[in-house]
């Protein structure tokens, strides 16, 4: 089976650590801890590949429409903003505004978040079947 890949950006670091638990030998996380701007970590990233998945989460980013914009002319095919129950409406214009591809309410149990990515990545697969 073909390694997939997910990126996820953010500074919330308990949130980074629990998506690199749910790793394993086909599927990669990289959890990226992003001080700056997302505007500024994304091109920190390596090129997108067609199977990618970018999570992004929406704790202290001002621009993440703009950021999510970025992603997609980055060539990131599916880009998940993950939100707290509070920051809902921001996630929802990026979804709306910004092009997102789906909308989470963040969690920090592993078997959530890697039920969460499996089911994203189907999902991935059969838009691109």
């Amino acid at each position: 089976m073909k390694r997939r890949d997910v990126f996820a950006l953010g500074q919330d670091r308990e949130w980074l650590r629990a998506l690199d638990s749910v790793q394993d030998d086909d599927l990669r996380v990289q959890a990226v801890f992003c001080l700056d701007n997302y505007l500024i970590c994304l091109d920190r990233l390596p090129p997108a590949g067609s199977g990618a998945l970018l999570l992004m989460d929406s704790y202290g980013q001002p621009d993440l429409i703009d950021a999510v914009r970025k992603a997609r002319k980055l060539g990131w095919p599916y880009v998940i903003v993950v939100t707290a129950a509070a920051n809902w409406r921001e996630a929802y214009r990026a979804m709306h505004d910004g092009g997102a591809s789906d909308c989470w309410i963040k969690n920090y149990a592993s078997t959530s978040l890697r039920r969460e990515i499996e089911n994203a990545l189907t999902f991935m697969a059969s838009e691109s079947q």
